[in-house]
């Protein structure tokens, strides 16, 4: 009788769960970028093969990057190595969904979908359908700074954010939400921002003050022999997925995060929210599908060769014996670091004019970082004088305290700086503009739409036409 009333229970509880719901969402483009698409396509495969249902799996990403003309294997895109050139790579691209592509991958698309919004989304676009008893899981990857999280041409901000999370709470679209979110200096997205009673548990890939690391950079970036020549994963991201793979459905939320942290040696992840619930909470209530009543997983819509995303990695121990400690490098620095490789790679097979084409590659790369150093340097020496020094080494002000100002200027330093503000060297001086809007409103007793104004006015004079120039031209061309 006891068995009986405990076999109702249960399948009273399977009913009585909501749905599961999945937010994917590479902000990036490029070829120097791919670890981000790779990045997003991976965590699809492993909910779309623990059963989550297509349609309520929504994916944003440029897909620029499959038929790419750099890409040695057209149509596919690998989120790691391959421990010799004999073994196969595993293609993550494959059934990888395009709900928003292109220019379709903005800010407002984002936020329409997060919100579930379809009057601000073109006729047919997907955007969250849940309710008040389903489970969301959302994924974002692409380069951050203080506050920001970046899409191909513009910011979206932790004000913006903050509003579409409390925004789809009122509205009834989840009972938890969790969101990872690989960037750097992700924390400040949520550090200050993000309520332990709204039902959100965020997990980011850095602190508010340091970068995230591309991982399976070169020389670690050869697939089936062939050097790829560009960082095919995230530190972070590969790390909560291998841990997810590994442990599988059942492992807890805490124990992902923990797994998450051990194979994250160059920075900080971080918790934000509601942390109660993470010890009880399995991975897979979030990014798995349960059938009511019998708890039984149905058949994936698509797994890989070998069964399963798990069986599928076959090389993982091998690749984790020959190669311990991939080549990790700070975000701010993979460009410079591809292109040093495309360099010493393009040296070493003797093909002279290859080699003068990735020299230039190098050093206009080296210009790249000479002139935002330069650009930053003059503003803090202009606006700061006494104090420049202290404002470019200081970390940068919370974001909350920034605010508008932070937002003011950032938008300032898009539109008149151009492809400074696009470069994952020149994003991290978003930092130093954060510590000018509170330096400025401090030594010169002005509100923060002065000091906005007066920080904005002095990037105006320093980048000038140049920057509009290549903001211009780095929009009408492939990276």
């Amino acid at each position: 009788m006891v068995h009986l009333v405990v076999f109702f229970v249960l399948a009273l509880l399977e009913v009585c769960r909501g749905e599961v719901w999945v937010i994917i969402v590479s902000g990036s483009d490029g070829w120097t970028d791919y670890r981000h698409q790779s990045d997003i396509c991976h965590a699809f495969q492993i909910a779309n093969g623990w059963g989550v249902p297509a349609d309520r799996i929504i994916v944003m990403q440029k897909d620029d990057i499959a038929l790419h003309p750099k890409n040695p294997f057209p149509g596919q895109v690998f989120n790691a190595p391959t421990p010799n050139a004999t073994a196969e790579g595993r293609d993550v691209y494959g059934g990888c969904p395009k709900d928003y592509t292109g220019s379709e991958v903005t800010a407002q698309n984002f936020q329409a979908i997060l919100t579930g919004d379809a009057s601000k989304v073109a006729a047919g676009k997907r955007v969250l359908q849940s309710g008040p008893e389903d489970d969301v899981f959302v994924n974002f990857v692409a380069h951050g700074g203080p506050g920001v999280l970046q899409f191909p041409f513009e910011y979206y901000n932790a004000f913006q954010l903050q509003y579409a999370l409390k925004t789809a709470r009122l509205a009834g679209l989840f009972k938890r939400l969790v969101f990872y979110v690989e960037a750097c200096e992700s924390g400040s997205l949520f550090d200050g921002f993000l309520s332990h009673e709204l039902g959100v548990y965020a997990v980011t890939a850095a602190t508010p003050y340091e970068n995230s690391y591309g991982t399976f950079c070169p020389p670690d970036d050869r697939v089936e022999g062939i050097a790829m020549n560009t960082c095919l994963g995230d530190e972070f991201s590969v790390g909560w997925m291998d841990s997810a793979e590994i442990q599988g459905e059942e492992e807890k939320l805490e124990e992902n995060f923990a797994g998450a942290v051990n194979a994250t040696p160059s920075s900080h992840p971080q918790q934000y929210g509601d942390l109660k619930w993470k010890a009880e909470a399995s991975i897979g209530e979030f990014l798995s599908f349960q059938t009511p009543a019998t708890g039984e997983t149905p058949a994936p819509g698509r797994m890989p060769r070998g069964g399963s995303w798990v069986e599928g990695d076959n090389h993982r121990e091998e690749r984790e014996r020959h190669a311990p400690a991939p080549s990790r490098v700070a975000a701010p620095d993979i460009p410079l670091h591809l292109a040093y490789w495309r360099y010493k790679r393009a040296s070493e097979g003797g093909d002279w004019d290859e080699v003068a084409e990735t020299e230039r590659e190098f050093l206009e790369e080296l210009e790249k970082r000479r002139r935002a150093d330069s650009i930053f340097r003059s503003l803090a020496q202009v606006l700061s004088a006494e104090r420049s020094s202290h404002i470019l080494s200081a970390p940068p002000p919370s974001f909350l305290l920034c605010g508008s100002c932070c937002v003011e200027v950032y938008d300032a330093f898009l539109r008149h700086c151009g492809a400074v503000s696009l470069d994952p060297y020149g994003r991290k001086y978003l930092r130093v503009l954060g510590n000018l809007c509170v330096d400025v409103q401090r030594n010169e007793g002005v509100d923060a739409e002065s000091s906005a104004q007066r920080v904005s006015a002095e990037l105006e004079k320093l980048c000038g036409e140049v920057g509009k120039d290549e903001v211009r031209r780095v929009e009408g061309t492939p990276q």
